[in-house]
């Protein structure tokens, strides 16, 4: 009778079929645990992206408040720091016979424009 039933065509069939399934099943797994290995792996990358991105940011940021700042501080000494007034203050005090250092700390010129402007003075008395 055992003979009879491993040598039923349904019974092969069967036992193939469960052994498929359990192969199936164990690959399967297999397939499932690399997937979620990638899956990490890419939430590992992103993060790393995410935090080189943010770097990038800040950096930019930084970049952009500096110029700015630079503009402003170019702005103000078109505009601001040696005006018309200032200028004819400042050859008034070179006229006067006052140094051009003092001049400058006076005024509150940079120095090397205060001889600049000393220069100018000597060559328009001539």
């Amino acid at each position: 009778m055992t003979m009879r039933i491993l040598s039923d065509p349904g019974f092969i069939t069967g036992t193939v079929g469960v052994v498929a399934g359990i192969v199936c099943l164990v690959s399967l797994r297999g397939h499932r645990v690399r997937l979620e290995q990638a899956r990490e792996e890419l939430h590992i990358l992103l993060r790393q992206h995410q935090t080189e991105y943010q770097d990038g940011i800040g950096q930019v940021t930084r970049a952009v408040g500096f110029l700015e700042e630079s503009a402003q501080n170019t702005q103000e000494a078109l505009h601001g720091k040696l005006t018309r007034s200032l200028r004819a203050r400042a050859m008034q005090l070179i006229r006067s016979g006052m140094s051009p250092e003092k001049a400058a700390s006076a005024t509150g010129i940079a120095r090397a424009d205060m001889r600049l402007i000393a220069r100018v003075s000597r060559i328009l008395s001539q």
